[in-house]
C-alpha cells in the first residue's frame, strides 16, 4: 500500500518471495550508494550499528546533550515489555539540530508516526521541531500497557527518537520518504523485504550493497501462496 510504481512493487514482490531474478536485479542494483546523504535515515539489522551511527551524528553537532528519562508505573513486567516494543526510547538524548522521527500518532497535535523533523529548541518539558511543513511544539505522551484498562503499566517520554538510524525490527509499521538500508546482515526471514519495503518509491531506496541472499519462511511462503495440486 506503501508504493505506487508498478516496476518497484514487482521488484518488491519478488523479494518477498526470494525470487530474486535478472529482472529485479536491474531495477534494484542501481540503487546502490556508496556515499549517501547523511540526512537520510539508516536502516541496520542490529541495535549496536543503530546505536553508533546515531551517537556519531549526535556528537557532530555542537553544544552538550539534553537527556530525558521516561517516567515509568506499574508492574515491572509490563514496563519491561514497553521499553522493548515502544520506538521511544526510555534515554533520549538530543541537541538542537538533531534529526528526530515521531512515535505516535497524534493528529490533534499534527504528529505522524514516522514523520522526521529536526530538533530547534529545547525546554524544560518540551521540545520544538522543525518539519517540512512547519515547527511545532512537543510535549510527553504517555503509552499505556493496555489503553483500555487505567490500572495497567504506563510509560511517559517526549514522542521523539533519534532517526538518523533505526533497526528494521523497529522500523516495520513505518513509511518512509528515503532510507539508506544495509541488510548484509539479514538473517532474519522477510527481514529484506520489510527493510526495502518502507520506502514509498525507488527513488527514495539506497542500498548499502547488493544482498548475497534474502532469506525467506517456507511456511509463510505455502501459507500465501499455495501450490495447485496438479
Amino acid at each position: 500500500m506503501r508504493q505506487d510504481e508498478p516496476e518497484f512493487v514487482q521488484a518488491l514482490a519478488k523479494f518477498r518471495r526470494g525470487e530474486i531474478d535478472g529482472l529485479t536485479e536491474r531495477r534494484l542494483r542501481p540503487r546502490i550508494s556508496l556515499f549517501p546523504n547523511r540526512d537520510i535515515t539508516r536502516l541496520f539489522t542490529h541495535n549496536s550499528m543503530v546505536d553508533r551511527w546515531n551517537d556519531f551524528c549526535l556528537g557532530e553537532l555542537p553544544g552538550p546533550e539534553s537527556v530525558r528519562e521516561a517516567e515509568t508505573w506499574g508492574p515491572q513486567h509490563q514496563i519491561d515489555f514497553l521499553e522493548k516494543n515502544l520506538l521511544t526510547p526510555k534515554i533520549l538524548r538530543l541537541k538542537p539540530g538533531a534529526k528526530v522521527m515521531f512515535t505516535v500518532n497524534r493528529p490533534d497535535d499534527g504528529l505522524v508516526n514516522g514523520q522526521t523533523g529536526e530538533v530547534v529548541s529545547i525546554g524544560l518539558t518540551t521540545v520544538v521541531v522543525h518539519t517540512e511543513r512547519r515547527e511545532m511544539e512537543v510535549s510527553p505522551y504517555r503509552w499505556r500497557y493496555d489503553s483500555n484498562d487505567p490500572g495497567t503499566a504506563w510509560f511517559e517520554q517526549l514522542p521523539l527518537r533519534l532517526a538518523n538510524a533505526l533497526t528494521i525490527h523497529k522500523a516495520q509499521g513505518l513509511t518512509l520518504d528515503s532510507a539508506f538500508v544495509d541488510v548484509r546482515a539479514a538473517r532474519e526471514p522477510g527481514q529484506a523485504y520489510v527493510a526495502l519495503s518502507r520506502v514509498r518509491t525507488l527513488a527514495g531506496l539506497h542500498l548499502k550493497d547488493w544482498p548475497k541472499g534474502v532469506f525467506v519462511s517456507q511456511r509463510a511462503l505455502d501459507f500465501h501462496f499455495p501450490k495447485t495440486l496438479p
